[in-house]
């Protein structure tokens, strides 16, 4: 813990925690229609500051999966000795980035009065080994989903074919809303990717499928929160929350 004590003390020559945002961003799939005013102020952010990254498919739910491989083969070739660790998150979580830092460190995330009722017993022992982050590769955290039955409802936005995922249940994976990964899973999930049969369920595919074909052990973490809380003060005590 003596990075994390140098962290909270701001003392340590050595000690940088720099965190970068990346946006990751398709086509619309109504560009023709809008012109290149879109394009223009894409560019234009993209220019002033460096924060994204542009794939030239079109940019619907179904597309996720690749939109997800893409971010990993964008990881692991250009920032591979740069980078620590590798948050995923979508547009719609609210990410607490001191209490990353927290976690990142190996310390622990304040407990609050307002967030007992709201987290499950393990985040109660905020000292306890389980709940300190102590490696620094083979780290793949999030909410983990057991046991998953594929949705054969074809009006749901989850269906998933037969054809496509024969299987009777999923294996663990990760909510896609917010998972955690060492530089080294990214680049182990990316190359499983490339031999990986793709469905579109982005999370199923990339922490399910992939990190099955790598054997990577996924790792629930009552922090990343899959919960639609409708108190504020949940907030401050999470990593991540969905909404």
């Amino acid at each position: 813990l003596k990075h994390y004590a140098e962290y909270l003390s701001g003392e340590g020559d050595s000690l940088s925690a720099s965190v970068r945002i990346v946006f990751i961003v398709r086509r619309s799939k109504y560009e023709s229609l809008v012109g290149n005013e879109t394009l223009s102020r894409v560019h234009s952010e993209a220019d002033k500051y460096n924060d994204i990254i542009q794939m030239s498919f079109v940019d619907s739910y179904n597309n996720l999966t690749l939109k997800s491989v893409m971010a990993l083969k964008h990881i692991s070739r250009s920032c591979a000795n740069s980078t620590a660790y590798f948050l995923k998150c979508d547009d719609d979580t609210f990410v607490n980035v001191p209490n990353l830092l927290h976690f990142l460190l190996g310390g622990s995330v304040p407990l609050y009065n307002d967030t007992l009722d709201y987290h499950d017993r393990y985040t109660f022992l905020v000292k306890s080994p389980q709940n300190r982050m102590n490696d620094t590769s083979g780290v793949m955290y999030g909410h983990q989903f057991c046991n998953v039955v594929p949705v054969n409802d074809v009006s749901s936005k989850w269906y998933m074919p037969s054809y496509m995922y024969p299987p009777e249940s999923y294996p663990k994976y990760l909510s896609g809303a917010g998972y955690l990964l060492s530089i080294d899973v990214v680049q182990r999930l990316y190359e499983a990717s490339l031999n990986t049969t793709l469905v579109y369920l982005e999370d199923v595919y990339i922490t399910g499928l992939c990190a099955q074909r790598a054997h990577i052990t996924r790792h629930h973490h009552p922090l990343f929160s899959f919960a639609h809380s409708k108190h504020l003060c949940a907030f401050k005590g999470s990593i991540t929350q969905h909404q």
